[in-house]
């Protein structure tokens, strides 16, 4: 039991318990664990033939380290990782810019016709085809007004734009409206499966010409791409001056002016 207890036994940092003074013999051997292994290596023992015990205290600390290593992986396995813009973050926004773009997107999807758009397309698919054509005409009416009307509540309520004065906030929307409204159209028809559907495709190609409507496919497929970009590139046209301003008539004035003070109420 000797050998095993002390198998692990450093002979190079531990010493003799007398300054080397140790008789060894049958009756003395017990006095000094040092000596006695030092003997035995020098009569041709070999310290790497021992076989070390297994004492209940290092069973112990290797059961206690199996636990905390099992545990560990299965924290590891656990960790969710986070879905919104901070993700794998490389870019040197502060946190509070990077808050600011996520409240921009969330308030985007807060306000946005899609899933009712999506509801009216399941509604649409199960509609008998004879009378699919008939709807398909006022579901591009519903969607177009869709486009415009929504984008300017999503702008309305983001505070940096509702901030302006009431003209600059007019001229703001007279010169981008179109271009927001393409853009936002874009996005809800993909999002929103519009065009995937041969009636709605047929009347829109009907409607608004095959030019218009090439132009339209390829800025919903750009659109897939980075969603989120698209989201936050409205509210930078929103904000900006470089399109041209169309003078619009007295009709669309009122309808602006009507969207504006709706929108600061």
């Amino acid at each position: 039991m000797f050998f095993r207890r002390n198998a692990h036994l450093d002979l190079i940092t531990s010493q003799c318990e007398f300054n080397g003074r140790c008789d060894v013999n049958t009756h003395s051997r017990k006095s000094c664990r040092f000596c006695r292994m030092k003997k035995c290596l020098n009569v041709g023992m070999k310290k790497d033939l021992f076989r070390p015990a297994r004492t209940k205290r290092h069973a112990k600390r290797q059961d206690f380290n199996d636990v905390v290593e099992c545990r560990n992986k299965v924290l590891v396995s656990l960790t969710v990782q986070p879905l919104d813009l901070l993700c794998n973050d490389r870019s040197l926004l502060s946190t509070d810019q990077w808050s600011l773009l996520s409240n921009v997107v969330h308030c985007y999807d807060t306000l946005s016709p899609i899933p009712e758009i999506q509801l009216t397309m399941a509604t649409f698919a199960t509609a008998p085809p004879k009378h699919r054509l008939k709807i398909a005409a006022n579901n591009l009416m519903a969607t177009m007004n869709a486009f415009f009307s929504s984008v300017w509540s999503f702008v309305a309520a983001v505070p940096h734009f509702a901030a302006l004065p009431l003209i600059i906030r007019q001229n703001l929307i007279q010169r981008n409206v179109h271009q927001m409204g393409a853009l936002s159209g874009a996005h809800i028809c993909q999002e929103g499966s519009f065009h995937d559907d041969p009636f709605n495709r047929s009347v829109a190609f009907s409607e608004y010409g095959e030019p218009q409507m090439v132009l339209m496919l390829k800025a919903i497929e750009l659109g897939i791409l980075d969603r989120t970009i698209s989201k936050l590139f409205l509210l930078v046209m929103s904000l900006s001056t470089a399109s041209d301003m169309v003078q619009p008539s007295s009709n669309y004035k009122n309808l602006w002016k009507g969207i504006l003070l709706s929108s600061s109420e």
